[in-house]
């Protein structure tokens, strides 16, 4: 049985996995812990590739209705495991065939119907397309912390999710998950 320690918390990369290629100065949502596991995403590492690539590399490519979506838009790499899935971490009121709800009221989906629906303009009041995840073994993440390779921050507010980029994106994150700390003591 998993308890749900982490789910809706975001995790802030410490110092200690300045070395990590996969975790330096990283943001990480924990949507979801189940079957002896835990789920997160990266928030704030950008690919190289857009999400209109994306689109165009399926089995069955999808070719996005000409200025419906920015072509610039950033495809983020979520984590290093299933680097080939492609989620859609979006606000709540938009769904799919595979819509996940999530905490923070926001929810997740990963279809070929969601790809189509971004493609002719059909998209979420807030989105960012992820590749890949983040996964840990309960244990694993609970060691982690208590060896502060991870701050943590508790309640994030909603503009975490969609509006952080970068080394940017983790000192905002780390200055709040400081002032949790702070708070907490009062």
């Amino acid at each position: 049985m998993t308890y749900q320690l982490y789910r809706g918390k975001i995790l802030v990369a410490s110092p200690k996995l300045d070395t990590d290629e996969h975790f330096a100065q990283s943001v990480v949502f924990i949507y979801e812990e189940k079957n002896e596991q835990i789920y997160g995403l990266v928030l704030n590492k950008p690919s190289s590739l857009k999400v209109s690539q994306v689109l165009q590399v399926q089995k069955t490519p999808i070719k996005p209705e000409p200025g419906v979506i920015d072509i610039q838009q950033k495809l983020y790499k979520g984590g290093p495991v299933a680097e080939e899935t492609v989620v859609l971490l979006h606000s709540n009121e938009w769904s799919s065939q595979t819509t996940h709800q999530i905490p923070h009221g926001l929810a997740i989906s990963s279809d070929r119907v969601m790809l189509e629906k971004v493609a002719v303009g059909n998209l979420p009041k807030d989105y960012k397309m992820i590749a890949g995840v983040s996964t840990w073994h309960p244990r694993q993440l609970a060691m982690e912390i208590h060896h502060k390779s991870w701050l943590t921050i508790e309640n994030p507010p909603p503009h975490l999710f969609f509006s952080k980029d970068g080394k940017a994106g983790w000192m905002d994150c780390v200055k709040l998950a400081g002032h949790e700390a702070v708070d907490s003591f009062f």
